[in-house]
């Protein structure tokens, strides 16, 4: 499964479980979407990472983190998980306050191209 390809890459760069869909803490937690786009023997998701906490500065320090892993230049090599090749690149986001938990929420989007190996 992809998806815990993705969960792995995030637990990693961010030290926190990554959730899928929502996360109802420890915080700051990270809960990650995974929406296919195409299909094949190379296929395309978009990714929507979403970062929450009550500290919008060490959110945001996570979310760069995580860009800095995932938005690939062409010079960056492939990242290999679990028998799958993934590359990526930011493709939007934006940040809201939740008025329902009172929490930030950050949420970079990736754009990404993967095969299995």
């Amino acid at each position: 499964m992809i998806e815990r390809a993705y969960r792995k890459i995030l637990e990693d760069v961010s030290k926190l479980k990554a959730m899928p869909s929502f996360s109802t803490g420890p915080f700051p937690a990270i809960a990650y979407n995974v929406t296919p786009v195409n299909g094949g023997i190379v296929r395309n998701d978009q990714l929507e990472v979403r970062i929450m906490g009550n500290d919008f500065d060490e959110l945001a320090e996570i979310r760069d983190r995580i860009i800095e892993k995932l938005d690939m230049h062409e010079s960056t090599p492939s990242l290999s998980v679990d028998g799958y090749v993934i590359r990526s690149n930011l493709a939007g986001g934006g940040w809201l306050f939740n008025t329902e938990t009172q929490m930030w929420e950050l949420y970079p989007i990736f754009t990404t191209i993967w095969r299995c190996k």
